[in-house]
């Protein structure tokens, strides 16, 4: 193994498409994939820290074109998965896409956010995150930097959710709740305790059920995010209720490569999607994850 066995891989992929090939790099070296017949690429928005701005992290986001140029959203990219199997092939192989494009550039610092599907979640029986583990620790990215994100769905089934995370959590992951309310806050921290609880800032009614949530989730070591976040009055309804990361599209729009935390001064009110450009790429493989 070499000194950076992450570099290597990528430097191995070709440029451009080859017949067979799993992944390769396009034009500007960015690696790219494809999934029955639909590419796969990667865009990024931070999670910053509420107090200072500073970037802590980037949650990443699946970007898709079919064959005729036609950009996918997320969910219609996931129904071309007809098949529990095909569903797993795909959800690894867009957090291994991920994983590589975000690594690649060494961020020192900060924690990559991956959703899983909660089809997934259903369709894997145990030992959940084993596979994409061993696909990080061929690359030698640590486990610790990735935050696997359950699904708001998952919220109603406890006894399932706890089981899936703390698989994740043994295979050295850690863990964020995506919560559809403040109110479920109570029954989900007594259950198990989360490194994080996401909160849509369109859920919160005010400043202190926010307050509520955090005095309920710091007590038992999680830290609180407010999500989807786009104009300054609700960032500072998410400050007023003390929460400890804001993310949103105030502060950027998810860009094709991360923005790098050490470059990133902030002071005052971001502009929104300065520098940002959150575009499609098109691309072209990935029938299978690593």
């Amino acid at each position: 193994m070499t000194d950076d066995p992450l570099k290597e891989f990528v430097d191995s992929l070709s440029r451009g498409q080859r017949p067979g090939a799993d992944l390769w790099r396009d034009h500007r070296g960015e690696v790219v994939g494809r999934f029955l017949g639909l590419s796969l690429a990667s865009a990024f928005q931070t999670v910053r820290e509420a107090k200072t701005r500073r970037i802590v992290g980037h949650e990443a986001f699946i970007r898709s074109h079919d064959e005729a140029d036609h950009g996918l959203s997320p969910w219609s990219l996931f129904s071309h998965a007809a098949t529990d199997d095909q569903l797993v092939e795909l959800d690894r192989a867009c957090r291994t896409i991920h994983a590589i494009r975000y690594f690649v550039r060494r961020p020192a610092q900060g924690s990559l956010f991956l959703n899983v599907h909660g089809r997934l979640m259903l369709a894997v029986q145990e030992d959940h995150g084993r596979t994409f583990r061993s696909v990080l620790d061929s690359l030698a990215i640590p486990s610790s930097r990735i935050v696997i994100e359950s699904p708001e769905v998952l919220t109603q089934n406890l006894a399932l959710l706890s089981c899936v995370m703390q698989n994740y959590r043994r295979n050295g992951y850690r863990v964020a709740i995506n919560l559809a309310s403040a109110n479920q806050a109570s029954g989900l921290l007594s259950r198990f305790q989360p490194d994080f609880v996401k909160v849509d800032v369109r859920n919160l009614a005010s400043a202190d059920a926010l307050s509520q949530l955090v005095a309920r989730a710091a007590p038992r070591g999680a830290r609180v995010i407010v999500k989807r976040i786009e104009t300054p009055a609700q960032a500072s309804l998410a400050q007023l209720g003390g929460a400890d990361f804001l993310q949103g599209w105030a502060f950027d729009v998810p860009g094709v490569q991360p923005v790098p935390a050490a470059a990133d001064p902030i002071s005052g009110w971001p502009v929104r999607g300065a520098g940002q450009a959150g575009t499609f790429l098109r691309l072209q493989p990935c029938a299978r994850p690593l």
